[in-house]
């Protein structure tokens, strides 16, 4: 990603990592099914499953796993 990802109007991988799904996702009127591997060395799971959690009355038809030992 190199020095441009320090730089939010130039760097398109900045935008994608500060941009926050949720706000995207209380919008869901489908079924959703999120999974997240248990051991995942990228994404910080127990801080994404809290902030799931946070929206998950709006949200019935979500269902949220972990796989044990996945990345």
């Amino acid at each position: 990603m190199g020095e441009t990802v320090r730089d939010r109007n130039q760097s398109g991988w900045r935008k994608e990592i500060e941009h926050d799904p949720l706000k995207t996702l209380v919008a869901v009127k489908a079924p959703m099914l999120v999974i997240y591997g248990a051991t995942d060395p990228v994404v910080p799971v127990a801080v994404s499953v809290d902030r799931l959690k946070t929206v998950s009355p709006r949200l019935p038809k979500m269902q949220v796993h972990l796989i044990a030992g996945a990345g």
